[in-house]
């Protein structure tokens, strides 16, 4: 988590997860590129869920982009988080498991 963390707060363009890694509520969100090896699983601690029932939520924020050849145990969710009225452009390529049910992901006309 302390390399992530560092990552994140210097503001790299892209993140390579090659092993197992459980976010802390404070980095939850992705607003770079983030890759999840194959063989890997990310998720999350703290009650972040939009639906109550599962411990934590990945925010997706404008420009991020996902690519998942692992294993995401926890819900994916894009919004318009800046409030100009137009849903966050996010891209999200899963070659692995979304390991829940629930995926928020706002879609436009043509996508």
């Amino acid at each position: 988590m302390e390399e992530y963390r560092t990552a994140k707060d210097e503001g790299v363009a892209a993140i390579i997860i090659d092993a197992d890694l459980t976010l802390d509520e404070e980095y939850n969100y992705v607003d770079v590129a983030l890759m999840v090896s194959e063989g890997v699983t990310l998720t999350g601690e703290g009650e972040t869920s939009i639906e109550g029932d599962n411990p934590w939520t990945m925010f997706l924020q404008s420009g991020a982009v996902l690519v998942n050849y692992g294993t995401i145990t926890g819900q994916l969710n894009t919004d318009d988080w800046n409030d100009d009225d137009v849903t966050d452009y996010v891209t999200v390529v899963n070659y692995g498991t979304l390991d829940y049910d629930i995926v928020y992901l706002q879609a436009k006309a043509g996508c």
